[in-house]
């Protein structure tokens, strides 16, 4: 999940258009509406000829129309026809005004389908989740789904997470556990990846009143939160310690023993190597003591905690 699990698509992919410039002319003919070969060409800054073999091809996938039977009849277009004065774009350059067929609307049940996929992924759904993570999906056709889910009573609505704007929707057991989590005061650690991780998606670290830190979301990069605030940021699976606030010993010391979570043996990660914290060699900071209190041993400039079997 950590690798994959952020790109994976909600809806079946539909069957479009392979090359970029006809996914250009696609957009260009939905935006504007019908249009002139040479009003497309003009548009996109395209050599009509080229234009004129693009639209060649999305008429025989069925995407295009044209209120003249003329370029259908006159075959596919010569690029090199169109250098010879009297001769170039016979059937093509007076075809009369291309338009795109409409985009297909998903089915009911795959829209109800990518709605389980979501709350299963997220635990909690908002319209704010779906801008934010810029899926296809809008959440005007999801909104139904989820309020009839509610009605059954296999869902929850309610603003369960603060600063997240609109309805939210959730599966029972996420908000049972948001509300065994509030206020505990322990600390835990999240992938950057993980869509619990509201971090790069929702807020950025300075919206938690923290040091404002870019931390990438990738797979080898994690948080330390305690209260949903984020206190420490790891970047290469542990290689570099960012303290986003200050922490007093006891605390820092509970956060750091979350480090050897990170170690993963069906990924090929059997250790936690620690170079840096603050961006100085570990083995001169004051955390020294307390990652070799949590099991890490010294080795050069580096604190490695190895997998216990």
């Amino acid at each position: 999940r950590e690798e994959t699990g952020a790109y994976l698509s909600l809806l079946p992919e539909p069957d479009g258009p392979a090359e970029p410039t006809e996914r250009r002319v696609l957009g260009f003919l939905r935006e504007n509406g019908a249009s002139f070969l040479h009003e497309i060409a003009g548009g996109l800054g395209l050599p009509p000829s080229k234009v004129a073999a693009v639209l060649w091809r999305l008429i025989w996938d069925g995407r295009v129309t044209n209120d003249s039977l003329a370029p259908a009849w006159a075959g596919p277009p010569d690029p090199r026809l169109w250098r010879r004065r009297g001769r170039a774009g016979r059937g093509w350059r007076g075809g009369g005004r291309w338009s795109a067929f409409p985009e297909p609307e998903p089915d009911e049940g795959a829209i109800e389908a990518a709605g389980i996929r979501l709350l299963a992924r997220f635990g909690i759904v908002s319209r704010e989740a779906l801008t934010r993570e810029r899926l296809s999906l809008g959440f005007g056709a999801l909104y139904p789904i989820l309020m009839r889910a509610e009605w059954r009573g296999e869902i929850e609505r309610g603003p369960f997470v603060s600063g997240i704007s609109g309805i939210q929707f959730g599966l029972r057991g996420a908000v049972e556990r948001l509300n065994r989590l509030k206020g505990t005061g322990a600390p835990i650690i999240l992938n950057a990846l993980d869509p619990a991780n509201p971090y790069g998606t929702f807020f950025s670290l300075s919206a938690a009143g923290v040091r404002d830190y870019a931390l990438r979301r990738l797979p080898g990069n994690f948080l330390i939160l305690r209260d949903g605030i984020p206190i420490i940021a790891v970047e290469n699976r542990g290689e570099r310690l960012i303290p986003l606030i200050e922490l007093p010993p006891k605390e820092r010391m509970a956060a750091l023993a979350l480090l050897p979570r990170i170690i993963d043996p069906a990924a090929g990660v059997r250790r936690v190597v620690v170079r840096t914290w603050d961006e100085e060699e570990v083995r001169v900071t004051e955390i020294e003591e307390d990652l070799e209190w949590i099991g890490f041993m010294g080795d050069d400039r580096e604190m490695i905690y190895y997998r216990r079997y």
